[in-house]
């Protein structure tokens, strides 16, 4: 008879980042785990295959749920994504009536300009909600806070250390042949002489694309070159941009090695988000040494970009404070290599293997208080 403790984890979609972290997991823990994504493509289409379970809108209907994960299955914990979606919750109220452990985990937190009525709204709602898990996982020090204000005790909160795979993109860079980075350069017309900033992401109003291109078209530096890669419903914007700034190079959509050596071949990664929950690319270029230049909504900046030690950080939305803050970089481009050694140390500390450890403590702690 096997006795082996069972998880069900509930993912939104599937993601590079998760997928590896699901990979660690399962080598790492010892329970069963089962993976159930709700959706293939919820906030892009991310090209990935997965050997997982993904709902399709038969199998997201609450009676198929609850039959085949409640019904037939007996799970001694249950670890959600969030709460935003109603099948996440279906599960989170399913779980609690099953008296299943309930771990949530979160990169959520807050939303610059919320309207008075939702936050009334949130206030009133979320205190109750969140009585019922069992535990929450934030992915760092401003998700925590965010949960603190909707009365989540401390006690019931661990810090997960929201990353990605640090090792695994080190472990890639050191085998690299020492001319890799002036290849990969020349390829994109670029010199060792010019200093290159980089954006990855979603071209979308949100994550600020286009306050970087105003920004950097503010730079008349000879040498200052800026890489936008990424796809999204501005992209012809980007692509006209490009077209009419020689300094501005978009290269397209981008996965896997191709974006690694992306972050390889620049010396500063810019995010200019308007809001981001988090920010995983910063983790990413950290893990590459470059210094960073964020905006004061980006989720992971009061535990990753350290000011004057690997980062710097602008008010969302203030462009003339982000051109500052890339100028300050061309003028003194000395300060990267002690940057990049900070990024390196802090990074180090942030692996996949430290955040499947940090869940997997949780889980075994709940898992025994429940039996």
């Amino acid at each position: 008879m096997n006795n082996q403790k069972k998880i069900l984890m509930l993912f939104i979609e599937p993601t590079p980042y998760l997928l590896n972290l699901i990979n660690i997991l399962e080598k790492e823990c010892p329970y069963h785990i089962d993976v159930v994504f709700i959706k293939s493509n919820f906030t892009q289409q991310w090209r990935l295959q997965s050997k997982h379970c993904v709902l399709d809108k038969q199998s997201r209907q609450f009676s198929y749920l609850f039959r085949q994960f409640f019904f037939k299955k007996k799970y001694d914990l249950i670890f959600l994504a969030g709460w935003s979606q109603p099948t996440t919750l279906f599960f989170m109220f399913c779980a609690k009536l099953h008296r299943i452990p309930i771990v949530v985990d979160s990169d959520t937190n807050f939303v610059p300009h919320t309207s008075y009525y939702k936050r009334i709204i949130k206030r009133i709602i979320y205190p109750l909600l969140f009585k019922l898990p069992n535990h929450f996982l934030p992915g760092g020090t401003r998700q925590s806070k965010y949960l603190e204000h909707y009365s989540v005790p401390k006690h019931k909160i661990t810090i997960e250390k929201m990353t990605v795979d640090i090792v695994g993109q080190q472990q890639y860079y050191h085998q690299l042949p020492s001319h890799f980075r002036t290849m990969k350069r020349s390829k994109l017309g670029l010199t060792n002489k010019d200093f290159v900033f980089l954006f990855i992401g979603r071209l979308i109003e949100r994550k600020g694309v286009l306050d970087l291109i105003d920004s950097f078209s503010e730079i008349k530096h000879v040498n200052a070159k800026c890489i936008i890669a990424g796809d999204g419903p501005l992209q012809s914007t980007v692509e006209a941009a490009a077209k009419n700034n020689p300094n501005i190079i978009y290269a397209g959509w981008m996965e896997n090695q191709a974006l690694l050596d992306l972050y390889y071949l620049s010396d500063v990664f810019v995010l200019p988000a308007h809001w981001e929950p988090w920010g995983l690319v910063i983790n990413e270029a950290l893990a590459a040494g470059k210094p960073v230049i964020v905006s004061d909504q980006v989720g992971c900046i009061d535990d990753l970009v350290i000011p004057s030690e690997t980062g710097k950080i602008f008010p969302a939305l203030d462009a003339h404070a982000l051109t500052q803050c890339m100028t300050d970089f061309l003028i003194n481009p000395k300060q990267c290599e002690s940057y990049s050694k900070n990024a390196h140390a802090l990074i180090s500390q942030w692996t996949l293997q430290d955040q499947a450890k940090q869940m997997c403590e949780v889980w075994q702690r709940l898992i025994q208080s429940a039996t």
